[in-house]
């Protein structure tokens, strides 16, 4: 057996590595240095194989014969849902923020592992997710990726029809899995049909907010994040009083002027009233002392950087969106026009500087650089903006520079709407 100590060389010319005759009653080597010649011709070592066997608190040994077959490890059994859950667990284990799941969307992630198996089209989407993060941690595009997410996509349409299934927790927790991965399948994504809409009207059909189960408030809560995101860009997407309220919570929190607080009534801030300036002023203060505050970045962790990165990045986006609007009202505004271009360089610059969180913990840089855009009709500067997506954006999410079409006809309607209110009237 390789590696197993042979020797029966007496202990002198073993110690020495000499070649020992093995004579007895002393070697040739001992007797002509005339030294004490111990151990020659003894087999030192004799290894037998034994099974440890527990009785009764005591170890008995128990040694089999050579000729007898050893025991073989036995794997344990395995099939698609334990295989599949394996894979998400080890992708949940990476700590590297660029490519953290639970930072980059949500914790409820953390809670996949254990739901697999009971449902198929929440078993579906995990399976897409998990082929889009191997996917985009090696930076391709691989069939099985597009394969997965349009079996989960079909099994979704499905489900939509069996009524055991369409108002379940974990088929709306499948709905914004895939709504994940539609994100990272590629392409102009400017007039993409997204969820928002159909979530709302399942929401609010189902029992979802008066259970206690933590589950279901997490997924909710993730749900409408979501979906408050989709709605900015979407004014035809109106969600219930009852869901805003879970976003921005009750009492003093409510009404504070909050990014948050902000895309929620953006629909309605939307429209051109001039009454509606003081309520305007208010968000744009409190949101642009946020996007202007200074951040010392190394005293804090990898997860609190990523926080208050992308946390400066949105709010610098939507500050500019908010300095747009007001533009509208008063378009010769110094002000206003010399904190646009500072905004305008802050986001690009904060852009310039999200190649530590590129790709999945970047997915900012779209929302942000969308509020740039519209915000600014100056073709100068949407062309830098356009730029800045294309280098920093387009290599890892493989979309093309594009704006959604409804929020960009929203703004312009705005600015037509303040056009027509200043126009002189004709006799």
């Amino acid at each position: 057996m390789p590696g197993v100590p042979s020797s029966d060389s007496c202990d002198a010319c073993r110690k020495q590595k000499k070649k020992c005759d093995k004579a007895r009653p002393a070697c040739s080597r001992c007797t002509r240095l005339g030294i004490p010649c111990i151990g020659a011709g003894v087999q030192r070592y004799k290894f037998l194989t034994v099974n440890g066997q527990r009785e009764h608190g005591l170890t008995r040994l128990v040694t089999f014969a050579a000729n007898q077959e050893p025991l073989s490890i036995l794997r344990p059994p395995q099939n698609a849902t334990t295989s599949l859950a394996q894979e998400l667990v080890h992708q949940l284990a990476v700590e590297d923020v660029r490519f953290n799941l639970p930072l980059v969307y949500g914790p409820l992630i953390i809670e996949l592992p254990r739901l697999l198996g009971q449902n198929d089209v929440l078993d579906a989407s995990v399976a897409s997710l998990v082929a889009t993060v191997d996917d985009i941690a090696a930076n391709k595009r691989s069939p099985a990726r597009f394969g997965q997410y349009g079996i989960a996509l079909a099994k979704l349409r499905m489900s939509l029809q069996d009524p055991e299934k369409v108002f379940s927790s974990l088929t709306l927790c499948a709905v914004y899995i895939v709504w994940c991965c539609q994100g990272w399948i590629g392409g102009d994504q400017s007039n993409a049909v997204g969820h928002g809409a159909g979530l709302v009207a399942f929401i609010s059909r189902t029992q979802l907010r008066f259970s206690k189960d933590p589950f279901d408030q997490n997924l909710l809560r993730t749900l409408l994040a979501a979906t408050m995101f989709e709605a900015a860009f979407d004014p035809s997407i109106r969600m219930a009083p009852w869901m805003k309220d879970i976003l921005t919570g009750t009492g003093t929190g409510a009404n504070e002027h909050t990014v948050i607080s902000f895309l929620l009534n953006l629909p309605r801030l939307m429209q051109y009233d001039p009454s509606l300036l003081p309520t305007i002023e208010q968000y744009y203060t409190a949101i642009l002392k946020k996007a202007k505050t200074s951040i010392d970045m190394t005293a804090l962790s990898q997860a609190q950087r990523f926080t208050a990165f992308s946390g400066l990045a949105i709010s610098s986006g939507v500050a500019l969106a908010l300095n747009g609007i007001l533009l509208v009202y008063t378009p010769s505004n110094k002000d206003l026009l010399s904190t646009s271009l500072d905004l305008h360089n802050q986001t690009l610059d904060l852009v310039a500087q999200s190649d530590q969180y590129l790709p999945m913990a970047a997915s900012w840089i779209p929302i942000a650089l969308e509020y740039a855009w519209v915000a600014q009709p100056d073709p100068t500067r949407r062309a830098a903006i356009q730029q800045a997506w294309e280098k920093h954006w387009t290599p890892h999410s493989h979309a093309p520079f594009g704006i959604s079409s409804k929020f960009l006809l929203t703004f312009d309607a705005l600015r037509t709407q303040a056009a027509l209110a200043h126009a002189p009237i004709q006799y």
